[in-house]
């Protein structure tokens, strides 16, 4: 169900409870992988949406049926990347299974640099090093470690609301605008 929020040009699809119910019963149909593209597809026929500019769907960093959807139903995937993680460790990984899903179309991605701390000099360069076949595919905006976004997050309040004026806001701000000038 598409649901109105406080923020301008903002609508909202909210998991709940019944995703776990969805998830059990789309492993067990037929072209399973194309649910979400279905869906979606007849959102954006529906007069009300016709004219949305971006669709985000986010996933668990986990291979799932519900990933499967996602991966299948993106025209764009933007993969966030902490830097201080083994997230680098499943970008190949998700490269591969979005090639499968999408019957080996090459998919337009990007990498996000998430929780970055300035002060781990060491880890940043092995993180870079280790990306650097990606390195036309990383996104230039960088998401600091950002204590307001934490705090964003626990007030489930975009960073833009809780704190506009913090470094995170400003982060996402770019981000936005990044995002906007890619053609896909």
């Amino acid at each position: 169900m598409v649901t109105d929020t406080p923020y301008e040009d903002l609508l909202l699809i909210a998991s709940d409870d019944d995703l776990t119910n969805t998830t059990v019963g789309i492993a067990a149909r037929v072209r399973r992988e194309e649910r979400l593209r279905r869906a979606l597809d007849a959102l954006e026929a529906h007069t009300d949406y016709a004219d949305l500019d971006y669709i985000l769907l986010d996933s668990a960093p986990t291979e799932s049926v519900l990933t499967h959807n996602v991966i299948g139903a993106a025209d764009f995937l933007l993969i966030p990347v902490q830097t201080g993680g083994g997230a680098i460790e499943g970008v190949e990984p998700l490269l591969v299974l979005a090639s499968e899903i999408h019957d080996s179309e090459e998919v337009p991605y990007r990498l996000l640099l998430t929780m970055f701390d300035s002060r781990t000099m060491v880890t940043n360069s092995a993180v870079v090093n280790r990306l650097r076949q990606h390195k036309r595919h990383v996104m230039r905006t960088v998401i600091p470690r950002s204590e307001p976004i934490n705090q964003a997050n626990l007030t489930s309040m975009p960073i833009q609301a809780h704190a506009p004026e913090s470094r995170g806001a400003q982060a996402y701000d770019a981000l936005s605008r990044e995002v906007q000038r890619i053609q896909v």
